[in-house]
């Protein structure tokens, strides 16, 4: 059974990474192939814009991957119809399988959390959730997105230690 679930998050996580490659590269290539600038320092919009293309990408190289497999398979239009179903289902299940793996990651970093500050003095609490704070700010920013809308800390606010008299 454990081969088999090792199996499992192997085939979800070359599947996952093959998803998130095919689209990159088929931007890059279109760019520069067509006449553009490409993509590069300064040619984004920012996370909004991110957030508001992630899905009409999708639909782009979901119809590019129908009827390229259309073409080489010589498919009828019925199959085609069936073909677009199983990729979409295919790719509800595989979000699901992500959302549910990004849960458990981050129920995994709360319990680590939790025991790294029951070896710890008030004050290295304090110092610890602090720095966390920091890197989530980073992380944040790396992604794009605004500092403030960073995920707070769920524990830093009713277990701040108050500041000594």
């Amino acid at each position: 059974m454990k081969g088999l679930t090792k199996m499992f998050v192997l085939m979800l996580t070359l599947t996952l990474g093959f998803c998130a490659i095919v689209p990159t590269v088929s931007a890059v290539d279109k760019g520069v192939r067509d006449g553009g600038e490409g993509i590069g320092m300064g040619k984004g919009r920012g996370p909004e814009m991110r957030r508001e293309m992630r899905g009409d990408r999708w639909e782009k190289a979901h119809e590019k991957r129908v009827e390229r497999l259309s073409e080489i398979l010589s498919l009828s239009a019925e199959q085609k119809e069936k073909l677009s179903a199983i990729l979409e289902d295919g790719r509800k299940e595989l979000k699901t399988k992500r959302e549910e793996m990004m849960k458990r990651a981050q129920s995994r970093r709360e319990a680590t959390d939790k025991k790294i500050e029951e070896i710890l003095t008030e004050d290295q609490k304090v110092k610890f959730r602090e720095h966390r704070e920091e890197m989530r700010r980073k992380v944040s920013e790396k992604k794009g997105a605004d500092a403030d809308t960073a995920k707070p800390d769920k524990g830093s606010k009713k277990s701040a230690v108050p500041p000594k008299k």
